[in-house]
């Protein structure tokens, strides 16, 4: 007689002890990172700075981590490969909405809750750059950084050339963009504004870190800037020069 035998009950796992393992990796997790916060210590701008110059960065896990994004002038119309306006080309003037300050009409680039930094600001346009940039930190309503052109070599910054560099072509009064690599921390909040005043196509991408609730950022101010952490005198460009050589060794082929 053949015996057929019989299915095993299906497993089901103590709910409370899965559970409870959960809870203990999650609280794991957690002092983990509370640990790597207090031991990452505060984010300032002579620490971002040092960590441009740290050749070793790029070879360690950032701590404290950070998630990186990007406010651009990309065309609004790109929605998602199954819509219409996929390969929508006007990345220019394009913006998250406009707000009245002061009786001002001012075009927001960029607005995000902290703890976070701009480490990145890339502009260009093709004529007439006449308007007001301006950045505003922590909901102060007077900006930290104000420049009277659609140009990041515009205002009283007066940076070294490693932190704002010109583009090649690049016009005070014409054509051409800049690149500003001065890093811009804040604490709550960032907000980029733009008033218009002329008629050229304006391009630009923003990227910025926003760092985990609880990481302590020292938020960019005027005071700071003097204080020379972006003269030739600061960490960024007093760093020791590195020679890096590369030796390779040819086997013979037999």
């Amino acid at each position: 007689m053949l015996s057929v035998p019989q299915a095993s009950p299906p497993f089901r796992p103590n709910s409370r002890g899965r559970w409870r393992r959960t809870r203990i990796l999650a609280t794991g997790c957690l002092l983990l990172t509370t640990a790597s916060l207090a031991a990452a210590g505060e984010i300032t701008l002579p620490s971002l700075l040092g960590e441009m110059t740290d050749y070793s960065a790029v070879a360690r896990w950032p701590a404290p981590g950070f998630t990186t994004r990007q406010c651009s002038s990309y065309d609004r119309a790109e929605v998602a490969p199954d819509q219409p306006g996929w390969f929508a080309n006007a990345d220019f003037s394009q913006y998250l909405r406009e707000e009245k300050r002061a009786g001002r009409r001012e075009m927001v680039m960029m607005d995000a809750n902290g703890p976070g930094c701009i480490v990145r600001f890339w502009l260009t346009t093709t004529q007439n750059k006449k308007g007001t940039l301006r950045i505003y930190l922590d909901g102060n309503p007077q900006p930290l950084l104000q420049f009277p052109a659609f140009d990041l070599l515009s205002g009283d910054l007066h940076l070294n050339g490693p932190l704002d560099q010109p583009h090649p072509g690049y016009g005070p009064t014409e054509n051409g963009g800049n690149t500003l690599m001065l890093p811009i921390p804040y604490a709550k909040h960032c907000e980029v504004t733009w008033e218009e005043a002329g008629d050229g196509p304006r391009y630009y991408q923003i990227d910025y870190r926003t760092y985990a609730p609880g990481t302590k950022v020292q938020t960019l101010t005027r005071q700071t800037l003097k204080s020379g952490w972006t003269t030739s005198h600061s960490p960024l460009f007093s760093a020791p020069a590195r020679r890096i050589t590369m030796t390779s060794r040819l086997r013979p082929v037999v």
